[in-house]
Parts: structure tokens; C-alpha cells; sequence
């Protein structure tokens, strides 16, 4: 726990490694680069400091004195550190939506995949190198979950990465495929 008179005086130090190799203080607003794709698109365009984080290369910290309890050292360090210092993810700073135009049912692609999933599964039960992605499909029921995806395809299609602290930094960026998690709509360019 940091008194609040302390952290007054860290906020106007310049303490957090930037992407773009600089040191920013918390009076700078800062966001916690936690998306390779979306620190190098935001870097680029917006005058948000993006802090570095490494990765803590599978290496893991007992957090507490509780039993079989262990995470990364980001979480059970930094990530709290960042919290009590209000500085965010990027991830959660910046809203998503796609666009598109002329959208039709791909049933043309439903239809080539759907008799495949038994012969890709097979394919993975049968080499060993795949042991470990063929037991997470199924602990995922990875074929249920394709036999549910639909397909569409569309003529255009952007995406919009907008911050959602301030809406006029934004930037639209052409794609050729993009998967709607929340919908299960994978949409594609012809």
C-alpha cells in the first residue's frame, strides 16, 4: 500500500520505459503496451506514452503463502503496481469495430470446412508433435466451436481502433479478415 502523499511525488517522476525508448512520469497518462499489435499501430499516431512490460518468459512467482498458487511475476507485481497508479492496459483503453460492405452468407466456405474437421482431427490424434494442440481442442471442443462459426463475405472491410479516452484519436486500417469473438461471424474479403 502507497500513502497518497507519495504517490503524488512519484507521479511527477519520470520512472516507466516508453516503446518509442523515453521515460515518462504518471502525469503523462501512460497505457501499459499489453498488445504487440495495437502498441505498434497507437505508437505510431497518438502522443500516449506506451509503457513497456517484458515478458516474464514462463516464469512464475508465488504471489501468496497460499498453497499451489502461482502466477507471472507481471501479475502478482507489476500489474498491481500499475493498478494502484491508475495507469490501464492499451487493450482496454481502445474500442474496435469493423465495417464492411455487401455482406453474404459464406456457405461456399461453411461447406469446404465442415466435412474437414473429423480429418484434421484425425491428422492431429496421429502425430506427436500435435498432442498437446489436438488435447486443448478438445478440452476446448475446438469442433463444436468451428461447426457453430459462420462465414461471411463482404466486399470492404476496415476496422476501427478508436481510444476510448479520447474518440477523435483513432485510425482505420483495411483488413482482410477479421473474427468477431463476441458474434462467432468470421468475416472475410473477397
Amino acid at each position: 500500500f502507497i500513502p497518497a502523499g507519495r504517490l503524488d511525488k512519484l507521479a511527477h517522476k519520470a520512472i516507466f520505459p516508453t516503446i518509442d525508448r523515453r521515460w515518462v512520469s504518471l502525469d503523462a497518462h501512460p497505457l501499459i503496451a499489453d498488445d504487440d499489435e495495437l502498441g505498434q499501430l497507437f505508437a505510431s499516431i497518438t502522443q500516449t506514452p506506451l509503457i513497456v512490460v517484458p515478458p516474464s518468459a514462463g516464469k512464475s512467482t508465488r504471489c501468496s503463502n497460499e498453497h499451489f498458487i502461482t502466477k507471472s511475476s507481471y501479475d502478482c507485481i507489476a500489474l498491481p503496481f500499475f493498478e494502484l497508479c491508475g495507469v490501464q492496459p492499451l487493450s482496454t483503453s481502445v474500442t474496435v469495430e469493423h465495417t464492411f460492405q455487401n455482406p453474404t452468407a459464406g456457405l461456399s466456405v461453411q461447406s469446404l470446412l465442415e466435412p474437414l474437421i473429423p480429418y484434421v482431427q484425425l491428422f492431429m490424434k496421429s502425430r506427436s508433435e500435435f498432442a498437446s494442440a489436438y488435447e486443448w481442442a478438445k478440452s476446448v471442443q475446438m469442433s463444436s466451436i468451428l461447426r457453430r462459426l459462420q462465414f461471411v463475405l463482404v466486399d470492404h472491410l476496415q476496422l476501427n481502433y478508436r481510444m476510448k479516452s479520447d474518440p477523435s484519436v483513432n485510425l482505420i486500417r483495411e483488413e482482410k479478415s477479421y473474427f468477431d469473438e463476441k458474434q462467432s461471424i468470421f468475416y472475410i474479403h473477397r
